[in-house]
């Protein structure tokens, strides 16, 4: 898979740069789930409850095959760093390009 960097004003201050994959994924709504494994209900331990991925949220998955049910990667917070590595998302969930 083919990689970039990205340098943007905000995360400059905090880090030289950040590397995405060719694909990201940014979720449709604020009900886009974090899962552990590629199973509707297995909620990732940290996106349980109250917790919730906000729209400016980033999933980079680990294949640009985006036509999958399931999409596994990592999820990045807007400041540009990895909050949650090793998870899954429902794709109809999230924006991919």
């Amino acid at each position: 898979m083919k990689a970039f960097c990205l340098m943007t004003a905000a995360i400059a201050v905090t880090l030289p740069s950040v590397c995405l994959a060719d694909v990201s994924c940014a979720p449709k709504d604020n009900s886009a789930r974090i899962l552990a494994s590629p199973s509707p209900n297995d909620l990732h331990p940290d996106w349980t409850g109250e917790n919730y991925v906000g729209l400016s949220w980033t999933f980079v998955p680990d294949s640009d095959d985006t036509g999958q049910q399931y999409l596994h990667g990592d999820l990045y917070s807007p400041k540009g760093a990895v909050v949650t590595p090793d998870a899954y998302i429902i794709t109809k969930e999230w924006d991919c390009e």
